[in-house]
């Protein structure tokens, strides 16, 4: 139903975002969007937490089933945990402009 769209052009497209991002050289324009940052990376680390005990409950703990040595999807996984480092990195100054003095 939707539009097939490659993985490349949305990486293109994001990546002109981002760099148009970076040039900002006010974090205090990023002070009114910083609490929607906080709600997603803190969504992100519930569904990561609470996908993680439905999968060990599943199949049980046992280190050597769960982890494989190669997983294809992993670059996906490293990215979205790159953000979130990066995020926090960006939310704690944004909060020390937005307090008050």
């Amino acid at each position: 139903m939707g539009v097939p769209v490659s993985r490349n052009i949305i990486g293109l497209f994001f990546f002109f975002v981002f760099v148009g991002i970076c040039w900002v050289r006010k974090l205090a324009v990023f002070a009114k969007t910083h609490v929607f940052a906080d709600i997603m990376i803190v969504l992100m680390i519930t569904v990561v937490s609470i996908y993680g005990f439905v999968k060990t409950s599943e199949r049980g703990y046992n280190k050597f089933d769960m982890v494989k040595p190669f997983e294809p999807k992993f670059s996906d996984s490293l990215g979205f945990a790159i953000f979130a480092y990066e995020g926090i990195g960006l939310i704690l100054p944004v909060q020390d402009i937005t307090a008050n003095k």
